[in-house]
């Protein structure tokens, strides 16, 4: 058989492979090959387990993963909108630019919560910003800008000039040979799908796409199977003391509360005006008379909020025994082995670190959470603070006219970004110095409300009062460390404060003793479930530490050696990308 003349079968092949190529879905591939390369590139402006130079071996098989899962989807995507839209390619061209403004969208966010966070976003940050869309708005009004659009826009362009040009179907194969072929090449893509999107750990390191696919396919199987991230502890039955009278108990909880916004001259750089913005707890340093004691290097265990409440109400330490998460007592539990009533009330709704699967159980017989309180959300997933006073003091007007002892915590929120300084300042400063301290203000005044109540319901001189935050806040990032992985004082020092009634520490001399020596040392937030052990009276606080809790009573004598404290941001359910610890030993610290 005679050639044509002048053409070559080779030139032949290679023309209709570039006809195929051209007219095929194989172009498609550069719109994963370039996300490839924007996420390697902004990955390398951060650090943590985010940069590819530190992953280990197991990290680069999970990208190669996502890659191999990314390729497949485009061209699946190419060729189901060359066979939907072969006869519309305005359809075909619409549908392509309305996929980029969807993926701009989903990258711009990832890329942006990265470079804030050091860490890409999971499901459950898609699950918190689904469940508070306002807040979402609001932060993304704060944070996105017009560089952030242009790269959507640049996003929805790519994908309307390389999937919205014309493409013939890939014809199907008719051999046995290339069914079997095309069989396989299916099965693997679903296997790599399942591994890629249904496994939670296997979410990040992954291309930006596949990432943003994961984070919905495992917010839809978390939904439907009913997930959870907390061990639900199984709490060892306490002993109930003798019957006698006990003080009652209010724990403030505080979010972001740095220790300069409650107690002054400390030194920071960039310190609040603390006699400015709180002048009724700036002045609990001098009223040693009243009952109050304020430890001013007092410091939290964790800078995150999901590691450091359960340090305050469990008394677990983030670095200790995984195990211990299963098996800690609460100080709910505490309250009803005191024969007590006992509630929570709380600005935030506790879902969002579920802390309600972990927390809130029989032994709490009054529970009021965010939108319980109010409908409308003011900051952070929160409603505002005074809401929550208004609820405490109802309550503790109850539980006066009953004569009924309490264990109470109450959850103030309005110092956690964005910052809330209540109705009033509506138009005020919602970041930055400015916005915390105007928070730090109207938080002022609701622990005045608070400490008022006690006093006017004749509560004042039975309740020990104790006071703390779970993480100080970076207001100057002038060390370039966000808060989930900075150990300076900034972040780790919290004001914790006990007030003790005064005809208390008459009959309990060696109370008084004891909070003075421990007045000036290291404490820490693992110190408070000890103390409140011990002033509920519940006896050998070897039964306590049975249940993992390692802290010091401050109503105890000092140990030798016991002005040294540590903690870490980590612990056994929450791994963040900025890792590490600290360790204090006397006035000298190690990060």
């Amino acid at each position: 058989m005679r050639r044509q003349s002048g053409i070559h079968p080779g030139g032949r092949r290679f023309a209709k492979l570039r006809s195929a190529f051209g007219r095929g879905p194989l172009p498609t591939l550069v719109l994963p090959l370039l996300g490839i390369g924007l996420d390697l590139g902004c990955r390398m402006r951060v650090g943590g387990s985010v940069r590819p130079s530190n992953w280990s071996l197991q990290d680069a098989g999970v990208y190669l993963l996502g890659l191999l899962w990314s390729l497949g989807s485009w061209l699946l995507v190419a060729e189901l909108l060359a066979r939907l839209t072969r006869a519309r390619p305005w359809l075909r061209r619409a549908l392509a630019a309305g996929l980029g403004l969807c993926l701009g969208g989903l990258l711009v966010a990832t890329l942006t919560y990265r470079e804030e966070l050091w860490q890409t976003p999971s499901w459950q940050v898609l699950r918190w910003a689904l469940g508070e869309p306002e807040l979402t708005s609001q932060l993304g009004r704060w944070i996105l800008g017009p560089f952030h659009l242009l790269g959507v826009l640049a996003c929805a362009g790519a994908c309307a000039l390389v999937l919205g040009r014309p493409a013939a179907p890939t014809p199907l194969p008719r051999a046995a040979r290339g069914r079997v072929a095309a069989g396989l090449g299916g099965a693997a893509y679903v296997a790599v799908s399942v591994l890629t999107l249904g496994t939670a750990g296997f979410q990040d390191p992954l291309p930006l796409d596949a990432n943003a696919a994961a984070a919905f396919a495992l917010f839809g199987l978390a939904r439907t199977t009913g997930e959870k991230h907390l061990v639900v502890p199984v709490r060892p039955a306490l002993p109930s003391p003798p019957d006698g009278p006990r003080p009652n108990v209010l724990l403030i909880l505080h979010a972001s509360l740095r220790a300069d916004a409650q107690f002054p001259d400390l030194g920071y750089h960039d310190a609040v005006p603390t006699r400015e913005v709180a002048p009724f707890a700036a002045a609990m340093v001098g009223r040693r008379d009243e009952g109050y004691f304020a430890f001013v290097r007092a410091r939290t265990n964790s800078t995150a909020t999901e590691s450091s409440v359960p340090a305050i109400l469990s008394g677990v330490d983030p670095g200790g025994d995984p195990h211990a998460y299963g098996r800690v007592t609460s100080l709910w539990a505490m309250g009803k082995a005191a024969r007590a009533s006992t509630f929570l009330f709380a600005a935030v709704d506790w879902s969002f670190g579920h802390f309600d699967e972990y927390f809130l159980d029989r032994n709490v017989d009054v529970q009021r959470t965010g939108r319980e309180l109010g409908a409308e959300l003011v900051g952070n997933g929160g409603v505002d603070d005074a809401l929550v006073t208004d609820a405490v003091i109802a309550q503790l007007r109850l539980l006066a006219a009953a004569r009924q002892p309490f264990v109470g915590v109450v959850h103030f929120n309005a110092t956690h970004a964005p910052y809330w300084a209540g109705p009033e300042a509506a138009g005020a400063p919602r970041a930055g110095i400015a916005g915390y301290r105007l928070a730090a203000r109207y938080l002022d005044r609701q622990l005045e409300r608070l400490v008022g109540a006690l006093a006017q319901l004749g509560l004042a001189q039975s309740t020990v009062v104790v006071s703390t935050s779970d993480h100080g806040d970076v207001l100057d990032p002038h060390h370039g460390v966000q808060r989930l992985g900075a150990f300076y004082e900034y972040a780790l020092r919290v004001p914790i404060w006990i007030r003790v009634p005064p005809r208390l520490l008459v009959s309990r001399p060696d109370w008084a003793r004891n909070l003075d020596a421990w007045n000036g040392r290291n404490v820490q937030n693992l110190d408070l479930l000890p103390t409140l052990w011990d002033v509920l009276e519940l006896g050998d606080p070897a039964v306590l530490r049975a249940s993992a809790p390692a802290g010091r009573s401050l109503l105890r004598p000092v140990p030798a050696g016991a002005d040294m404290i540590s903690g870490q941001s980590t612990c056994a359910f929450r791994a963040w990308q900025l890792d590490g610890f600290f360790l204090v030993a006397g006035q000298v610290k190690v990060i």
